[in-house]
C-alpha cells in the first residue's frame, strides 16, 4: 500500500493518514494521486510505505539588532492567498507573538492561524513570532534591587530593550 499526501502550501491537514486508510476500504478504487514534488519515505514494518511532503508552517529569518546588541530570529506565517495578485493592495491584521520562535509557541499558534485558510468565519491575519531568549531578563522590568533575583538566573530590566 502506498498513501501519498500532497498538501498544498499552508493547507495543513492532518486527514491523510486516515483518508488513505478509508478509502482503501472502499468498494471503488480511487483515482491515481499525483506524486508529491518533494517526498519523505517512511517504511513501515508491515509491506506499507507512506509517501508525504515535508509541512511548512511559516519562514523564520534573522535579524540583527544594535539594539540588544545580538541576532535575532523572527518567524512569519502569511496567510493562504496572501501574495496573490488580488490580494496585492490588501491589508492584514498582524499579530506579534512574544516567545514565538520556531521551538517555542509559534507552531501553536500557526495552527490557530491556518483554521482561517478553510473556515471563513475566521479573518485571516499574518503571525509575527518574536523568538526570546532570555526570556526572564528580555520581559521583566527595571528593578532596584537586582540581588534579589539572582535565583531565577537572569538579570531583569531587559524589557525595555527588547
Amino acid at each position: 500500500m502506498i498513501l501519498t499526501c500532497n498538501l498544498g502550501r499552508a493547507s495543513i491537514l492532518a486527514f491523510c493518514f486516515w483518508a488513505g486508510l478509508f478509502a482503501n476500504a472502499q468498494a471503488a478504487p480511487s483515482p491515481p494521486i499525483p506524486a508529491p514534488s518533494n517526498p519523505v519515505t517512511i517504511a513501515l514494518d508491515e509491506p506499507s510505505v507512506l509517501v508525504g511532503i515535508p509541512v511548512s508552517i511559516g519562514t523564520t529569518y534573522t535579524i540583527p539588532s544594535r539594539v540588544l546588541g545580538s541576532d535575532r530570529r523572527v518567524t512569519v506565517r502569511l496567510p493562504d492567498g496572501y501574495r496573490d495578485p488580488e490580494n496585492a493592495n490588501r491589508a492584514y491584521p498582524v499579530l506579534y507573538l512574544i516567545d514565538g520562535g520556531p521551538e517555542q509557541d509559534f507552531p501553536h499558534i500557526a495552527g490557530i492561524a491556518q483554521l482561517s485558510d478553510t473556515n471563513p468565519a475566521w479573518a485571516e491575519f499574518i503571525l509575527v513570532g518574536v523568538e526570546t531568549v532570555q526570556r526572564r531578563s528580555e520581559l521583566s522590568p527595571t528593578v532596584s534591587n537586582v540581588a534579589k533575583y539572582s535565583d531565577f538566573g537572569a538579570v531583569p530590566g531587559g524589557s525595555q530593550k527588547f
